[in-house]
């Protein structure tokens, strides 16, 4: 399994939180480092995490104390996406190389296997319905 979110999901992220009022850009810290602190937050109390934010925003599991990203709704989101991007390609009747590139590129993400490109109609589409089948379960989750 696959730890670390994508360049660009983590640039996101990191951009949310540098324009966030308890970003402390000399520690790139989530408030004071290690340590957080308690805060008011849209009526309620939070906690900030004291995190190193470059560190946090770039693993999978990580998420926001204050809800401004969250990896479960990120994960959800991407996974929907790429099952729509999936059952385009599998109902279409002709794909562009870089459609193909980028649905093997999904296929290796979610099955963690590193598959070469076919050329051969119908292996190909049996790995979009293979990719297709495991975001369907993960979903279910």
């Amino acid at each position: 399994m696959k730890w670390t979110v994508s360049e660009s999901r983590q640039n996101k992220r990191i951009s949310i939180c540098e324009a966030c009022e308890h970003f402390r850009p000399k520690t790139r810290t989530c408030g004071k480092p290690v340590v957080g602190q308690r805060i008011e937050h849209n009526g309620e109390t939070k906690r900030l995490c004291g995190c190193f934010m470059d560190a946090k925003t770039k693993l999978k599991f990580g998420s926001c104390p204050l809800d401004k990203w969250s990896s479960n709704k990120e994960e959800l989101k991407e996974l929907m996406d790429n099952k729509e991007f999936m059952e385009q390609i599998l109902n279409s009747s002709r794909v562009s190389n870089k459609d193909l590139t980028k649905a093997y590129r999904i296929y290796t993400d979610i099955t963690g296997n590193r598959k070469s490109r076919g050329s051969c109609p119908p292996c190909i589409k049996a790995d979009l319905k293979q990719v297709i089948k495991k975001i369907e379960n993960a979903l279910e989750e």
